[in-house]
């Protein structure tokens, strides 16, 4: 018996109707896949707040008279780009104990530290809150060697109790040493500028031939028991003192883990921090500022070398977004520094110590893509802010803060894949205002603030385009917050 002819026309209609369809999604899943387009979930709470921020920044060391001897509309460029609003917004200057101080009469700083002092003036008038100085070396007549440096280039071990080198501070030295670094913060403080902290030593655990000293982590916990006896003697009790420095954070961890034991040292002791050299980091040192309750700062990285224009390129730029984000996150810093503000190109070759370079033959300022990735950090993230709970993926890291004064939340997200990445993110614990500011830093991109997005039902959507870096800054009220430190 034959079929209804009109069923079979049903049927067929029905089955290309079908087939179309399967066709189109096919297509549409061919192109997504083409495109690489990926998508995630993310959420965050503002509620739960771990580490308070107390600012990013850079170091003048080294650089300062060469910054100086620069013409003035060049020096304007520089420290308008560092330390305003619109660059980086720095917060913290690191700046260097020369070991050739006299402090007599009224030649410090003005004179005796005369291209430092005109830098953190520029630096004060446009923002900058923190000041922290740190000497490479005591001075020479201190000294076992009677030098600022050493002939030997070599690590050394903290556990060790001598340092197989020439190149250390004797016991019997202590109590000068100190009263010079005391001299210095009193210096400064008849300028009216306060030197907020001092470190004790840059890289305790190297010496070499430019500007150094070792100390083992005996000595250098004796020596902040001093230091500290002299600050609170000469009514400095509220200058901060910073323990460690080391290369890297293994070493750092040695230092601040015998201080930490002492509990005169512990009580001085305000800050433990480390350079961000030698390999792989254990957070160990995290793990001890949480449990003493310390701040943990990173006080000096970057790539120590020169070449091409990779140095200065968005993938460049986007490594050290992400090295800051894990610092933040599982390092738990406070504070993250970068090595040098400005250094200077010889021959065209670029080079990775800085966040500006300025060539020597025509004071150009370049800005290298890692200025701008550094700023997403700098100029949002400010002291007093808070890092907030916020979930996080492999192929996209994020960061979160929290101003409670403002009720500004900023979340920034890097994706460092070569495919365009959708994040879905759901907000809780908090009420949001509807509009979201949003800036990108890309290949093409320096910290381009682009179209304005909408919260919908405490949700936010948002494209990353491949090798990105995204900051929104959204405005919540969050009803109550714990601290998870």
């Amino acid at each position: 018996m034959g079929m209804n002819k009109g069923l079979v026309s049903y049927w067929k209609f029905m089955f290309i109707l079908l087939l179309g369809a399967v066709l189109l999604a096919q297509d549409r899943e061919g192109k997504g896949k083409e495109k690489g387009e990926q998508t995630v979930e993310i959420l965050i709470n503002p509620a739960l707040k771990h580490q308070e921020i107390a600012g990013f920044g850079a170091s003048q060391a080294f650089q300062a008279s060469k910054i100086m001897a620069l013409p003035e509309n060049v020096r304007k460029q520089i420290f308008d780009l560092l330390f305003t609003e619109q660059g980086a917004h720095i917060s913290i200057l690191r700046n260097q104990i020369e070991p050739t101080y006299k402090f007599k009469g009224n030649d410090f700083p003005q004179v005796e530290d005369k291209w430092q002092y005109l830098i953190i003036k520029e630096a004060l008038s446009r923002g900058v809150s923190h000041l922290y100085s740190v000497p490479w070396t005591p001075p020479a007549y201190m000294k076992n060697n009677q030098k600022t440096d050493d002939t030997a280039k070599k690590n050394f071990d903290p556990d060790l109790p001598k340092s197989g080198t020439v190149n250390f501070l004797p016991d019997n030295e202590y109590l000068n040493y100190a009263k010079y670094l005391t001299d210095y913060v009193k210096g400064y403080k008849k300028s009216v500028i306060e030197i907020k902290t001092i470190g004790l030593q840059n890289e305790p655990d190297f010496t070499t031939n430019y500007n150094s000293c070792v100390w083992s982590k005996v000595q250098l916990t004796e020596f902040t028991k001093v230091v500290r006896r002299f600050f609170v003697k000469a009514g400095l009790a509220e200058t901060q003192i910073m323990l460690g420095e080391a290369t890297g954070w293994k070493n750092s961890t040695k230092y601040a883990g015998y201080a930490l034991k002492d509990e005169e040292a512990k009580k001085a002791i305000a800050i433990v921090a480390s350079h961000g050299y030698g390999g792989g980091k254990n957070w160990e040192l995290a793990d001890l500022a949480r449990e003493h309750k310390k701040q943990v700062w990173q006080t000096e990285f970057s790539t120590l070398k020169g070449g091409d224009e990779s140095l200065i390129s968005i993938e460049d730029g986007l490594k050290w977004a992400g090295v800051m984000i894990d610092d933040l996150t599982r390092g738990y810093v406070n504070a993250w520094l970068y090595w040098w503000l400005v250094e200077f190109m010889y021959r065209d070759k670029y080079a990775g110590q800085s966040l500006l370079l300025v060539k020597t033959d025509t004071n150009e300022v370049v800005i290298p893509k890692r200025f701008w990735t550094f700023s997403h950090f700098s100029r949002f993230a400010r002291p007093g802010t808070y890092r907030v709970d916020i979930s996080s993926f492999d192929n996209v890291k994020t960061v979160g803060f929290i101003d409670e004064q403002t009720k500004s939340l900023v979340v920034t997200l890097l994706n460092n894949s070569g495919s365009q990445i959708v994040v879905n993110s759901k907000l809780l614990n908090c009420k949001v205002k509807e509009t979201v500011l949003v800036y990108r830093t890309s290949k093409e991109e320096d910290m381009k603030q682009i179209d304005n997005l909408q919260v919908q039902n405490q949700g936010l959507q948002i494209s990353l385009p491949p090798k990105s870096l995204t900051t929104c800054i959204l405005q919540v009220d969050v009803g109550g917050s714990k601290v998870k430190y």
